[in-house]
């Protein structure tokens, strides 16, 4: 009969649950990929191509810096087909919150979870709709 988990030692809260910080800290393994603040044109977007082969869920989270309102960040994802061609019919969050103009930091965040079982790729687009040339950051993780 195997030795009951206690026998292992005292569990500490984080070990079973996974906080958003925990998540999120660049030196974590669940941090898959991220992008420093980085100037984007006004009008323009940057974009990256996301294996997500055996995973079920992407999280993403993307920051406009000095944004002013709402309207000013757009967070695409679409869907790659078996080819390596993009679709251009964007997926749609399970979960999201923004993009949303915050005033405190004069920033716009977003955060969305996206299904991403069956898919072997996605292609995300963040785009900069703010009047004038902006710094955007983004990270994501794979579950």
């Amino acid at each position: 009969m195997p030795a009951p988990p206690e026998a292992a030692g005292p569990v500490i809260a984080n070990d079973l649950v996974k906080t958003a910080a925990f998540e999120n800290y660049p030196v974590n393994l669940l941090t898959k990929g991220s992008l420093v603040p980085t100037s984007v044109t006004n009008g323009t977007f940057i974009a990256t191509t996301i294996s997500t082969a055996d995973f079920d869920e992407l999280t993403l989270e993307a920051k406009l810096a000095a944004g002013a309102a709402d309207t000013d960040l757009k967070v695409e994802v679409f869907p790659v087909d078996f080819q390596g061609n993009v679709l251009y019919t964007p997926m749609t969050a399970d979960k999201v919150s923004g993009p949303k103009f915050d005033s405190p930091s004069s920033s716009v965040s977003y955060w969305g979870v996206f299904d991403v079982s069956g898919q072997n790729a996605v292609y995300v687009r963040i785009t900069n709709n703010a009047a004038t040339p902006k710094n955007i950051s983004y990270s994501y993780h794979l579950d």
